[in-house]
């Protein structure tokens, strides 16, 4: 899984996902993809972002309102039904 932040700066910011399937495991797209940033320090979270799927590429976007910058952890949540994976990414936010 990769993380892509369009513009690293507080207020709207856009995210993509691109989720390929684990090295020999099968293509199992997830029922749902969300991402929510958290800024430990501080104490702010923002509400969890459901993820759309672009084409057929494997690649989700969102977006998420940043109120401050600093160092934020994006948390992507994968829901295969059955069972779910979480991949925290740190992100450094310009004001």
């Amino acid at each position: 899984m990769t993380l892509t932040v369009t513009r690293p700066r507080t207020g709207a910011t856009g995210v993509d996902v691109h989720v390929t399937p684990r090295e020999g495991g099968r293509d199992d797209t997830p029922a749902a993809v969300t991402v929510q940033a958290v800024m430990v320090t501080h104490g702010h979270a923002t509400p969890q972002a459901p993820a759309r799927l672009r084409g057929t590429s494997g690649t989700y976007s969102t977006s998420v309102h940043l109120m401050m910058p600093g160092r934020w952890t994006f948390r992507v949540s994968l829901d295969h039904g059955s069972r779910s994976e979480h991949v925290d990414f740190p992100v450094a936010i310009s004001g």
